[in-house]
């Protein structure tokens, strides 16, 4: 007897759960090939000094709000259950109900950056911690929650900024290749099936590359499409631009969602040496008019991982190896000429040039061009 496949298992973490209603219709179209299980998951913080048990009123507080997550389910025909943790910090409560339930995806909600008041507040403590000789604590990419669990990576994550899913026609995808963007592509690839939306994957190369390193890049969009579009009709867009950020975002506008990768680059490390999204994804998230959704796989990149993407013929990172040999030669040979170009002025005195090329113990070579 053929075993059934096991569930999608999406977890929720929901410190609003008023919010939740984007987060169960994006987490119930992330595998429609797949039966979806999604969990609403509430954490009760108990600090340090306090019984664990200090927690239960809290916790059946969250249950109750928790309870409205229900109805979501209902309206976009997926199971959903909720759970309670009590945990010291939300962090280690999250990644303990990965653990315990065998999730495969976290979808986090995240509110956008810190207002100018908060920063303002930021501003102040740290000069306040300076002056008094205390070291500066590191300010949170999303929020301390979601950055610690993201260094941790206990499976796939998708942080969502949100403006809203209820009219999706259109989903950008921005791609440079790699594990990441291949997760992007199958959650995009799936949420345009579930929205029935267009799906359009946008890679952006070096402004002014020339036509034989554009034509590789097209090349490298083409066969990711290929491998990763799933049978979907999709649209390429290959875009030149100074600045990745700039091009993605004016893109963006012109989309209802935008689903794209972190950018595991050793550029993008924490000072504790681990990666998050990069700052690319990091910027759309923020900024990007639509909603964004930036994921990271589960899967450690080894430094190797990089080496063997460039050496991968077709690959996006192959033809961007190729734009950095080509502009890299390119640099080589105008320094070359600006090094070694001189005006018949600075040889007007030939007594004196004969005598420093005697001095060299060199000749001279005259080039007579013909007319």
């Amino acid at each position: 007897m053929a075993r059934s496949r096991q569930p999608y298992r999406v977890l929720l973490p929901l410190a609003n759960p008023r919010t939740a209603r984007d987060l169960v219709r994006i987490g119930s179209g992330v595998s429609p090939n797949r039966r979806t299980e999604i969990t609403g998951l509430g954490i009760v913080e108990v600090p340090e000094g306090f019984s664990l048990a200090d927690g239960a009123i809290a916790a059946r507080t969250t249950r109750r709000l928790l309870q409205r997550v229900l109805d979501f389910g209902d309206e976009e025909g997926v199971e959903i259950r909720t759970m309670v943790r009590i945990s010291r910090k939300a962090s280690d409560g999250i990644i303990e109900a990965v653990a315990e339930e065998g999730a495969d995806l976290i979808i986090f909600g995240w509110g956008g950056p810190p207002s100018p008041r908060k920063v303002a507040r930021a501003d102040e403590a740290d000069r306040d911690a300076s002056l008094r000789g205390r070291p500066i604590e590191p300010r949170p990419t999303f929020s301390e929650t979601i950055d610690a669990v993201v260094r941790d990576s206990p499976c796939d994550i998708a942080v969502v900024k949100q403006r809203g899913v209820n009219e999706v026609r259109s989903i950008l995808v921005p791609v440079r290749g790699g594990p990441h963007a291949s997760l992007s592509m199958r959650l995009a690839r799936d949420l345009s099936r579930r929205f029935k939306a267009e799906l359009v994957v946008m890679h952006v190369a070096p402004k002014g590359i020339g036509e034989r390193a554009r034509h590789r890049q097209q090349q490298a969009l083409d066969r990711f499409i290929a491998e990763h579009g799933g049978g979907r009709r999709v649209r390429g867009l290959l875009r030149e631009a100074a600045s990745v950020r700039t091009a993605i975002l004016r893109e963006a506008a012109h989309h209802d969602l935008v689903v794209m990768g972190a950018s595991a680059q050793p550029s993008n490390a924490t000072p504790e040496g681990r990666f998050l999204f990069g700052v690319v994804a990091e910027t759309v998230a923020a900024k990007a008019k639509p909603t964004v959704i930036v994921v990271k796989t589960r899967q450690a990149l080894a430094a190797g991982t990089f080496d063997d993407l460039r050496a991968a013929e077709g690959s996006f990172a192959a033809a961007d190896a190729f734009v950095e040999r080509s502009t890299s030669l390119s640099a080589l040979v105008d320094q070359w000429f600006a090094e070694n170009t001189f005006h018949a002025g600075e040889f007007r005195d030939i007594a004196k040039l004969v005598e420093l090329k005697e001095r060299q113990g060199i000749t001279i070579s005259v080039g007579l061009p013909a007319l």
